[in-house]
């Protein structure tokens, strides 16, 4: 569970660097720079009465919602440190949010990134692996790009620490 949260920890950290405006430093502070904030949402997926999958690891039974959540409030928190980078989450406790709700808060919080975060589990082994999703350019032509870009960029980080790689892929 602690390498799972470190390894996501470091996934946003990254994806916040690569996203920033150009020009724009960040540095472990509680003080904000004079440059415009960039802001996050991170989407721990499901909860309440949907749990997502449920995977028994070491005698132990563990749901998704659980999970992306614990690493979606590991992953703020360590964001919080950056100086210009403001964090929301669609949810802070176990309860359902709806994907309109979720988009909702996206749009008004002005995201400059969404990350939906994600934990499948399988009984086969040729699914396992790190796979990140981002918009097609159908609705805007450089959220499709921008996307394709941070999604290559956190299939790296994520790749580069061990887990397998099941490539980017358009939503």
């Amino acid at each position: 569970m602690k390498r799972i949260i470190i390894l996501f920890t470091a996934m946003a950290v990254f994806v916040t660097a690569v996203m920033r405006p150009a020009g724009m430093v960040y540095a472990k502070s509680n003080e904000a720079p004079d440059a415009k904030y960039v802001t996050v949402v991170l989407d721990p997926g499901h909860g309440g009465h949907d749990g997502g999958a449920c995977k028994k690891w070491g005698g132990k039974s563990y749901m998704e919602k659980d999970l992306n959540l614990a690493i979606a409030k590991a992953c703020k928190s360590e964001l919080e440190t950056y100086a210009g980078v403001k964090v929301y989450l669609t949810r802070s406790s176990d309860y359902y949010v709806s994907l309109g709700g979720r988009v909702n808060l996206a749009t008004k919080k002005k995201a400059d990134l969404f990350v939906s975060l994600h934990n499948n589990a399988s009984t086969s082994s040729s699914v396992n692996g790190a796979c990140v999703y981002y918009p097609n350019s159908g609705y805007r032509a450089k959220c499709g790009l921008d996307g394709q870009k941070a999604a290559k960029s956190i299939q790296k980080q994520l790749t580069d620490l061990g887990l397998r790689n099941k490539g980017t892929l358009i939503r």
